[in-house]
């Protein structure tokens, strides 16, 4: 891959785990109380999955640019060693809490959706009603995450090994997204259940492969001086996409067919307008709100806040008969409190070694 390729070079940007901060409150909000007021916060969950796939196809095409070919060895273990501390703690601490806490039934079940949830196959099981993963059913989320971390990368492995360009790779993150979303629409149209429809990683995978697209577009040239001669542009499209990121979740159900008719789709394609936003020099509302160190801090600790708090709240409401105020005000300082002892004594020390393969 010798072609000409933008200056784009992505590094730390505070924005960026801004916007983590940003989707994770969305989250933890809908969470808190699923039937009422911050209805559509789990839409946090797609802002996560355009998120990722921008920037593990980012880091990944800069690799590939700079010494064509990848490292698909030291890719997974990265991966390995950034999610699985946090999730084997998790995991860890869940089941001891229900082998003391659970009855013998109770804690088979529990012991059952740990098993589902490290073999990272959550979301099947719920799509289909096999096994619908209780205390833990947030980790379907995590599941399509890797799923798509095993497809992806070595489909641009091939891509690298067979010389093509940039713009091939963007065409079949496209396509392939396109192909996701016509798909759902489909099933939807049919009135298939919409479990399937929102668990499925065949239904829900655009959200990162869009992502994708753009982690590959800002390499190309042309894109990337578009970008730069209208960023004032980018600006205020960034304030209307994140102003609609809120009001639709506000007002949308996941029961909506609307949703996977093109709900989806426009959160995509928002969230990819705040990436970009964050990402290039200039004058932005968004981005200065993005920068706010609560909104950093918090995105910085956002895996480990999204692995805890729901089985916290579902803890919190059954065991203890808290209402959503109280799960609002202690299950979060819980949440927060655990996630950031998970963050700084497990994840951090863990994450200096995975620099050093970067």
């Amino acid at each position: 891959m010798t072609l000409p390729h933008s200056n784009f070079n992505l590094t730390f940007i505070p924005a960026l785990n801004g916007l983590r901060g940003f989707a994770i409150c969305l989250v933890i909000l809908f969470h808190v109380s699923p039937h009422e007021g911050m209805i559509g916060g789990f839409l946090g969950v797609d802002v996560f999955f355009t998120l990722s796939g921008f920037l593990i196809t980012n880091l990944l095409v800069k690799e590939a640019l700079a010494k064509n070919t990848l490292n698909l060895k030291n890719f997974y273990l990265r991966r390995c060693l950034r999610l699985l501390p946090a999730l084997g703690l998790l995991v860890l601490g869940f089941t001891a809490f229900s082998f003391i806490v659970f009855d013998r039934e109770e804690f088979i079940r529990s012991a059952i959706d740990s098993v589902i949830v490290l073999l990272n196959v959550a979301n099947w099981p719920r799509a289909f009603g096999i096994w619908r993963p209780d205390w833990l059913s947030n980790m379907w989320s995590l599941s399509i995450e890797e799923q798509f971390y095993l497809i992806w990368p070595p489909i641009l492995l091939f891509l690298i090994t067979k010389k093509c360009h940039l713009q091939t790779m963007l065409k079949l993150a496209l396509a392939i997204a396109l192909l996701a979303w016509l798909w759902r629409a489909f099933l939807t149209s049919q009135g298939v259940d919409w479990m399937r429809v929102y668990n499925g990683t065949d239904t829900r995978i655009d959200s990162l492969l869009v992502g994708a697209a753009l982690g590959i577009a800002v390499y190309l040239p042309s894109f990337d001086n578009f970008i730069r001669s209208n960023r004032q542009l980018l600006s205020y499209l960034a304030l209307a996409a994140s102003s609609a990121i809120l009001i639709f979740s506000v007002l949308t159900s996941f029961k909506s067919p609307t949703l996977y008719y093109y709900i989806l789709v426009i959160i995509e394609i928002c969230t990819c307008l705040v990436i970009l936003d964050a990402c290039y020099a200039g004058e932005s509302k968004v981005r200065k709100l993005l920068e706010l160190p609560t909104l950093v801090w918090l995105g910085g600790i956002s895996y480990s806040l999204y692995l805890w708090h729901l089985p916290i709240f579902k803890i919190l409401r059954r065991l203890y008969d808290f209402n959503s105020l109280s799960i609002l005000i202690f299950g979060t300082a819980i949440s927060i409190a655990i996630a950031a002892l998970s963050f700084y004594f497990v994840e951090k020390p863990i994450l200096k070694y995975k620099k050093k393969l970067s």
